[in-house]
């Protein structure tokens, strides 16, 4: 039942995947998506050192967009100085550090488990997609608690990580973890098409630059691999 549901969200999804040929996904390209598969560890690794490296870098300018966003004033930010544009910088950090590790480590899974297990009518194009968007839902269950946290010491409406865990908190009980969760449901609505689409995208552009890496060293019999730059434009996309 659940391998069935699965298909059949994945077929849904493979209309939108082949409507854009720019992000179609070849059976060679398909191929190399399995044999290149992170390990477990090092996707979880590597998704949470690369959150918390853009977090710390990106802070300020989340800080500036909460705080405009309800109301405040450019005014209160020059009064916070450059230690208000950092506040609550350790929750955003430990709740994107977890919560990208999840996702990156439940996406390489479920990925290689897809286009290995999949039939191979079903495009790979939507297998990807389809598991960027679970690997969006298993993390939401660590990130939706401490972004909640992150944004409550932004605004200024609490002064402690501790302070926003007791206000959501409440009572405790069901409607407190109902509290904890609040808003969840829209981050997903956001998350899991803009994840799928980034990652799709993303898988059609590495795999077409080894290719190209490939044909340029085939000659030499050397290794085709990406140099960092390549990595860094390709994920910019």
């Amino acid at each position: 039942m659940r391998s069935a549901a699965l298909l059949s969200f994945a077929w849904m999804l493979s209309a939108t995947a082949n409507t854009a040929p720019a992000v179609q996904l070849t059976p060679e390209r398909k191929s190399r998506l399995v044999r290149r598969n992170s390990g477990f560890a090092d996707a979880a690794t590597a998704g949470g050192v690369a959150a918390a490296c853009a977090t710390v870098t990106f802070h300020p300018l989340d800080t500036v967009k909460t705080v405009l966003q309800r109301g405040g004033t450019v005014a209160m930010l020059r009064a916070q100085g450059v230690r208000g544009l950092y506040r609550g910088v350790l929750p955003a950090t430990f709740s994107m550090m977890p919560a990208c590790a999840v996702r990156m480590s439940s996406y390489e899974t479920l990925k290689s488990k897809l286009l290995q297990n999949a039939p191979a009518s079903v495009p790979a194009g939507a297998l990807v997609f389809l598991a960027s968007a679970l690997s969006v839902v298993v993390s939401s269950a660590v990130r939706a608690p401490l972004d909640l946290i992150k944004v409550q010491m932004q605004s200024g409406a609490v002064s402690s990580a501790g302070g926003a865990l007791s206000a959501a908190w409440g009572s405790g009980g069901i409607r407190g973890v109902g509290r904890l969760y609040k808003g969840a449901g829209l981050g997903l609505m956001r998350d899991v098409p803009f994840f799928g689409i980034n990652l799709l995208v993303y898988e059609q552009l590495r795999a077409a630059a080894l290719v190209r890496a490939q044909a340029r060293v085939l000659s030499d019999g050397g290794r085709a691999e990406l140099s960092t730059m390549d990595l860094i434009v390709i994920g910019a996309h």
